[in-house]
């Protein structure tokens, strides 16, 4: 497996794993370096698209993987080399979130070296909060052990 910045080539397997952007909108990503995959046999089988919290905090937006490949450590590997392409860049911090009792994202997140730092309750259109995640970009970037 290997990880890669996206490139204008790529935007159709973008679009296959993307739900809430247009063509347009992951072309301006492509352009920023702000969109990132993972490929296995020559096929994309991980996606992420970073955007901007405030101007000098990058937010992981949306990271998913192909069904069929999910829980054999794509994410994280894609994660590691996202958080290695930010630090590289000058960023100290990645943002995350995920909605109010999503178990398994959360666990994904704590165990990817994310710490939750605080919620906003009630934003989503179905009154479910949204928790954030903050994960420090110094040092070495390699998923840590299932918590507890």
């Amino acid at each position: 497996m290997s990880c890669r910045l996206a490139t204008p080539a790529d935007l159709e397997d973008c679009l296959a794993f993307e739900w809430t952007r247009g063509r347009d909108d992951l072309a301006w990503h492509v352009a920023g370096g702000l969109l990132f995959l993972a490929e296995r046999d020559g096929a994309v089988v991980g996606y992420a698209r970073i955007e901007s919290f405030w101007k000098a905090m990058p937010y992981l937006a949306l990271i998913t993987v192909a069904p069929a490949v999910r829980g054999t450590g794509i994410g994280s590997e894609l994660l590691a080399f996202v958080c290695t392409q930010l630090r590289e860049r000058g960023h100290t911090y990645l943002l995350s979130s995920t909605t109010g009792g999503e178990t398994g994202p959360e666990r994904w997140h704590a165990r990817n070296g994310f710490a939750q730092v605080g919620t906003l309750a009630g934003l989503n259109d179905d009154g479910v909060d949204e928790r954030f995640w903050r994960r420090p970009l110094n040092g070495e970037v390699r998923p840590r052990g299932i918590p507890g």
